[in-house]
């Protein structure tokens, strides 16, 4: 799976690199999720899911993204003349973004290695359908990521500045007040979803997405940050907050998973994502003097 998600990530990084934002962004975290959630409804009305069938799922998913991101990346290939690109700025934006997405990809996925490490299977599972459920708590932020990519580049380009920020902060408004009621509905009604959808044996995982949920309401509170800063050239500077997010992320998973299991995890994803979030706000404001988070 480590190759799998490795080569979404690839294809996302040379998208976005191309100026596809829709596209490569659309690979991560709409088309693999999409993916995923289907195979898992689909095998629990034909079969019922165990923590093996998730796992498949997962890798079904991955294997969709990576065939379509292929695709994608051999069609803007044939169509490129190369005269029109700058190759040397195009390599290293290109090596940037998929730096970007690999560590983002590593930063998601290594409370699943810990928790096989230092846990067990069954909390991998959890785990697995938690983070699944949390992802769709921000889909509302993936979808005005994609809307609102190329206006920034446009706004930024264009020395437009306060029209940047009145943007990024209305969308980062919408983002957070969606993922808050879905935060709230979930609250409500999330028990009874898992054991709807997962069964009785993935109920832990109710707590464990009521963490990622938090975490997510930082994300969404904060806004378009991280694509902000690599629509305005500041790419290689979110390889390393990203790192340090890594690094808090597995520390954290390390002390708590042998005595929390998923929750454990779930705690070292919510403090990265808090550290993440905060070093960005930070560096967009010092850099480009804008507010882009929800106040």
């Amino acid at each position: 799976m480590i190759f799998l998600w490795s080569t979404v990530a690839r294809y996302s990084g040379i998208l976005q690199g191309r100026n596809e934002v829709a596209a490569g962004q659309g690979l991560d975290w709409l088309i693999t999720p999409a993916t995923y959630l289907l195979s898992i409804l689909f095998v629990f009305w034909y079969s019922g899911l165990t923590v093996v069938n998730v796992l498949i799922c997962l890798v079904f998913a991955l294997l969709v993204s990576s065939v379509i991101g292929r695709l994608k990346v051999g069609v803007l290939t044939d169509k490129t003349v190369s005269a029109a690109y700058a190759i040397g700025e195009w390599r290293s934006s290109w090596l940037s973004f998929t730096l970007i997405q690999t560590i983002s990809v590593l930063n998601l996925r290594a409370p699943i290695f810990l928790l096989f490490i230092l846990g067990s299977e069954a909390d991998a599972g959890v785990f697995r359908v938690a983070d699944s459920i949390g992802q769709f708590l921000s889909v509302i932020l993936i979808v005005v990521n994609v809307v609102i990519g190329p206006r920034i580049a446009a706004y930024y380009s264009a020395g437009n500045l306060t029209d940047l920020q009145r943007l990024a902060r209305n969308s980062a408004r919408v983002a957070f007040a969606a993922c808050l009621l879905g935060t709230i509905a979930f609250f409500l009604v999330g028990e009874w979803l898992i054991r709807l959808v997962f069964g009785d044996e993935f109920i832990r995982a109710y707590g464990v997405v009521l963490i990622l949920a938090v975490g997510q309401l930082v994300n969404t509170f904060c806004g378009s940050v991280g694509l902000i800063l690599s629509m305005t050239g500041h790419e290689r500077k979110i390889i390393g907050m990203w790192a340090c997010s890594l690094l808090l992320n597995v520390a954290i998973g390390f002390f708590l998973i042998p005595a929390l299991g998923a929750e454990g995890a779930a705690v070292g994803v919510l403090v990265g994502m808090i550290a993440w979030n905060v070093m960005l706000l930070s560096y967009t404001w010092r850099q480009l003097e804008i507010k882009v988070s929800v106040l």
